[in-house]
Protein backbone atom coordinates (compact mmCIF):
# COMPACT_ATOMS: atom_id res chain seq x y z
CA UNK A 1 0.00 0.00 0.00
CA UNK A 2 1.16 3.56 -0.79
CA UNK A 3 2.73 5.45 2.15
CA UNK A 4 0.88 8.85 2.83
CA UNK A 5 2.98 11.75 3.96
CA UNK A 6 1.38 14.16 6.04
CA UNK A 7 -0.76 16.54 3.67
CA UNK A 8 -0.06 14.72 0.79
CA UNK A 9 -2.01 12.20 -0.82
CA UNK A 10 -0.96 9.48 -2.18
CA UNK A 11 0.76 8.79 -5.80
CA UNK A 12 -1.61 8.20 -8.72
CA UNK A 13 -1.05 5.18 -11.27
CA UNK A 14 -2.59 3.77 -14.03
CA UNK A 15 -3.90 1.47 -11.89
CA UNK A 16 -5.89 3.97 -8.90
CA UNK A 17 -9.47 3.33 -10.61
CA UNK A 18 -9.46 -0.87 -10.39
CA UNK A 19 -9.86 -2.17 -6.95
CA UNK A 20 -9.96 -6.10 -6.13
CA UNK A 21 -12.77 -8.38 -5.30
CA UNK A 22 -12.45 -11.83 -3.91
CA UNK A 23 -14.41 -15.22 -3.13
CA UNK A 24 -17.11 -17.27 -4.92
CA UNK A 25 -19.63 -15.36 -4.15
CA UNK A 26 -18.25 -11.84 -4.71
CA UNK A 27 -16.89 -12.38 -7.71
CA UNK A 28 -20.43 -14.28 -8.89
CA UNK A 29 -22.49 -10.73 -7.68
CA UNK A 30 -19.62 -8.40 -10.04
CA UNK A 31 -20.08 -10.99 -12.77
CA UNK A 32 -24.17 -11.09 -12.72
CA UNK A 33 -24.29 -7.22 -11.99
CA UNK A 34 -21.23 -5.71 -13.92
CA UNK A 35 -19.46 -7.76 -16.10
CA UNK A 36 -18.42 -4.75 -18.17
CA UNK A 37 -16.58 -3.36 -14.97
CA UNK A 38 -14.17 -6.72 -14.43
CA UNK A 39 -10.95 -5.77 -16.16
CA UNK A 40 -9.27 -9.42 -14.99
CA UNK A 41 -9.67 -12.09 -13.62
CA UNK A 42 -7.42 -14.40 -11.85
CA UNK A 43 -8.38 -18.30 -11.09
CA UNK A 44 -6.76 -21.19 -9.75
CA UNK A 45 -4.49 -22.64 -12.01
CA UNK A 46 -6.23 -26.78 -11.04
CA UNK A 47 -9.56 -26.35 -10.53
CA UNK A 48 -11.76 -29.58 -9.83
CA UNK A 49 -15.26 -28.47 -10.97
CA UNK A 50 -17.88 -26.89 -8.98
CA UNK A 51 -18.25 -22.95 -8.55
CA UNK A 52 -14.82 -22.21 -9.82
CA UNK A 53 -15.09 -24.29 -13.15
CA UNK A 54 -18.94 -22.88 -13.75
CA UNK A 55 -17.20 -19.42 -13.00
CA UNK A 56 -14.17 -19.82 -15.51
CA UNK A 57 -16.33 -20.98 -18.05
CA UNK A 58 -19.16 -17.80 -17.65
CA UNK A 59 -15.94 -14.99 -17.73
CA UNK A 60 -14.66 -16.85 -20.87
CA UNK A 61 -18.47 -16.98 -22.77
CA UNK A 62 -18.40 -13.33 -21.73
CA UNK A 63 -14.68 -12.62 -23.21
CA UNK A 64 -13.25 -11.63 -20.00
CA UNK A 65 -9.25 -12.19 -19.79
CA UNK A 66 -8.56 -14.93 -17.19
CA UNK A 67 -5.16 -15.77 -15.99
CA UNK A 68 -4.77 -19.00 -14.10
CA UNK A 69 -2.36 -18.87 -11.17
CA UNK A 70 -0.97 -20.93 -8.14
CA UNK A 71 -2.48 -20.52 -4.94
CA UNK A 72 0.68 -18.55 -3.66
CA UNK A 73 -0.22 -15.75 -6.41
CA UNK A 74 -3.94 -15.64 -5.03
CA UNK A 75 -2.35 -15.06 -1.36
CA UNK A 76 -0.07 -12.34 -2.44
CA UNK A 77 -2.93 -10.31 -4.79
CA UNK A 78 -5.17 -11.00 -1.56
CA UNK A 79 -2.77 -10.28 1.09
CA UNK A 80 -3.16 -13.75 2.67
CA UNK A 81 -7.00 -13.30 2.96
CA UNK A 82 -9.84 -16.79 1.86
CA UNK A 83 -10.15 -16.24 -1.66
CA UNK A 84 -11.38 -19.30 -2.35
CA UNK A 85 -9.43 -19.84 -5.68
CA UNK A 86 -10.52 -16.37 -7.13
CA UNK A 87 -9.98 -12.55 -7.39
CA UNK A 88 -11.22 -10.11 -9.99
CA UNK A 89 -9.46 -6.81 -10.60
CA UNK A 90 -12.42 -4.30 -11.51
CA UNK A 91 -13.03 -0.57 -11.87
CA UNK A 92 -14.63 1.10 -8.63
CA UNK A 93 -18.66 1.72 -9.12
CA UNK A 94 -17.83 5.44 -9.62
CA UNK A 95 -15.54 4.83 -12.71
CA UNK A 96 -17.27 2.20 -14.27
CA UNK A 97 -20.47 4.63 -14.35
CA UNK A 98 -18.61 7.87 -15.13
CA UNK A 99 -17.34 5.63 -18.34
CA UNK A 100 -20.73 4.85 -19.00
CA UNK A 101 -21.62 8.67 -19.72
Amino acid sequence: MAERRRGRRPKQTADSAARRVFGVHACRAILAQRPAAIREAWLLERTAGGALQALGVELERRGIAIRRVARAELDKRTDGAVHQGIVFSHLSLFHYLSSKI
